[in-house]
C-alpha cells in the first residue's frame, strides 16, 4: 500500500500530460477554422487551451455566460487575464452578436455514437441560430469524451432515456424562492443533431459520423472487457 499514493499521483500526472498532448493537437487542426471574432458557451477547458494557443489570430472572443451557474464568466475572466479581447453577454443575446462572428466553437460534455452532441443547455439554440445565419459551428474535445450512449429519436418510449442524458439538476438554481402553480427545470445539458455541426475537431484531426460510431463501439467493447474482468477477479 505504500506505492499507492505514489501509482495515483503518476497516474494522474500521466492524464494531464495526455490532455496536454490532445489540447495542442486539437488546436493544430482547428488553426485554419478560428479566427477574427468567436462565440462560444459556459467553460470549457479545451476551448480554453485552444483558444490561448491560437490567440494571435484571434479579435475577440464573445462568451455567452452560462446560466444558471455562470460558467461562462469564469472562461471570460481567464482569457481575458491572457489578453484576448472578451465580450461576455447573457445566454438570450446569442443571436444578437451571431453576425459579427466567423465562427461558433463550443466544447462538449459528450458525443454520442451517432455524432450528436451533449453540450451545455443552450447550445442547440446557438447550432440553430449559426445555422440559419450560415456561421460555422465547431465542436472540440478529446475521443475520450466520445460515447457509445445514444439519443433515440422520434420514439417516444425512450423519452425518459434521453432526458436522463441532460442530467437535472437542482430547481433553486433557477428559482430560489418557489412560485405557487409553477413547474421548474433545470437540465444542464442539451442535444446538438449532428446534422448542425460544421466539424467535431479532436486530437485526431476532424471526425466523421462513421469514424465517431467506430471509436465508440470500441468504447463500449472496451467497458464490456473491463466489466468481465472485474468480475472474475
Amino acid at each position: 500500500y505504500q506505492d499507492g499514493p505514489a501509482a495515483i499521483a503518476q497516474a494522474a500526472q500521466h492524464l494531464l500530460d495526455e490532455y496536454n498532448r490532445s489540447a495542442t493537437s486539437i488546436a493544430t487542426f482547428a488553426q485554419p477554422f478560428l479566427h477574427g471574432h468567436l462565440l462560444t458557451d459556459s467553460m470549457s477547458g479545451t476551448v480554453l487551451s485552444v483558444l490561448l494557443t491560437l490567440r494571435q489570430q484571434i479579435e475577440r472572443v464573445i462568451v455567452l455566460e452560462g446560466r444558471p451557474r455562470f460558467e461562462g464568466r469564469t472562461l471570460a475572466s481567464a482569457l481575458s487575464k491572457q489578453g484576448i479581447a472578451v465580450t461576455l453577454i447573457t445566454d438570450a443575446q446569442a443571436d444578437i452578436f451571431l453576425p459579427q462572428c466567423q465562427a461558433v466553437v463550443v466544447g462538449a460534455d459528450s458525443v454520442l455514437v451517432n455524432g450528436d452532441l451533449l453540450n451545455k443547455a443552450g447550445t442547440a439554440l446557438v447550432a440553430w441560430a449559426a445555422r440559419a445565419r450560415s456561421i460555422p459551428f465547431y465542436a472540440l474535445c478529446e475521443t475520450l469524451k466520445i460515447s457509445p450512449q445514444r439519443w433515440y429519436e422520434h420514439d417516444p418510449l425512450r423519452t425518459q432515456a434521453n432526458l436522463s442524458l441532460l442530467e437535472e439538476k437542482e430547481e433553486a438554481e433557477v428559482l430560489e424562492q418557489p412560485i405557487a402553480g409553477v413547474e421548474v427545470h433545470n437540465y444542464y445539458f442539451d442535444r446538438t443533431p449532428h446534422r448542425l455541426l460544421t466539424h467535431i475537431i479532436t486530437e485526431q484531426g476532424l471526425l466523421d459520423r462513421h469514424q465517431i460510431r467506430d471509436i465508440a463501439i470500441r468504447t463500449r467493447v472496451n467497458e464490456r472487457l473491463l466489466t468481465k474482468k472485474g468480475r472474475s477477479t
